[in-house]
């Protein structure tokens, strides 16, 4: 219309792409904003942005990323959720085993602590790194090897198994019962690391080696 009215401002998050319009259907939502050219625009959701001015359909970030506010204007904004990493934008991929990320973006997938690993990929959080088999500690924190006379077969914070009595193992980090019977006539405790912990019996003696007990000599005893 002709005459001295002002001019009527666009609906909020809209604009005009040149002056002297003269229809609301001039006004188009804003980036990070859609709706109807002349109407309300609503601010694109969580995990989408919209590039340019107008009623397009706001646009879904790549797979596995996340925005961290509504209205996002570019696709940039769009960075790796956690768990997975690559360029911000771009395509992200889970982490790798044995690796965790607990922050969305760009940043690289953090390693496990040594001698712990995690069971998956895309694994989000430190304690999700848990003990080898042969490895004993909280998740999440310093595994420390199966001391000789023990074992663990299973990845996780379980306390390693003790050799049973009259056994005894020398193998460190041991993930099965590598347990040897102590020599005939001797005895050991439980979770014995060496066969230096395996005793004669009362009537034997032991040998230099350790490797067998031999019976007392008549005149001599041993209790």
């Amino acid at each position: 219309m002709t005459g001295s009215a002002a001019c009527s401002a666009c609906w909020q998050n809209s604009v005009t792409l040149a002056t002297a319009q003269i229809d609301a259907s001039s006004c188009r939502c804003d980036f990070g904003y859609t709706g109807p050219n002349g109407g309300w625009c609503t601010a694109c959701a969580l995990n989408m942005y919209k590039a340019a001015t107008g009623s397009a359909a706001c646009t879904a970030c790549p797979v596995n990323s996340v925005t961290s506010a509504t209205a996002q204007t570019a696709i940039g904004s769009c960075r790796c959720k956690v768990g997975y990493t690559g360029p911000d934008g771009g395509t992200c991929t889970a982490c790798a085993v044995s690796t965790y990320k607990d922050a969305s973006g760009s940043a690289a997938c953090i390693a496990c602590p040594v001698n712990s690993a995690t069971s998956t990929t895309a694994q989000t959080a430190l304690s999700q790194c848990v003990c080898n088999s042969g490895h004993t500690g909280v998740n999440g924190g310093t595994c420390n090897a199966c001391e000789a006379g023990s074992y663990k077969g299973t990845t996780g914070s379980q306390p390693c198994t003790l050799c049973a009595e009259n056994t005894y193992s020398t193998t460190v980090a041991a993930v099965s019962a590598d347990c040897t019977a102590c020599p005939v006539n001797s005895i050991s405790g439980a979770g014995s690391g060496s066969i230096v912990q395996c005793y004669c019996i009362a009537g034997y003696n032991q040998t230099t080696t350790h490797d067998s007990c031999v019976e007392c000599l008549p005149g001599y005893y041993d209790n």
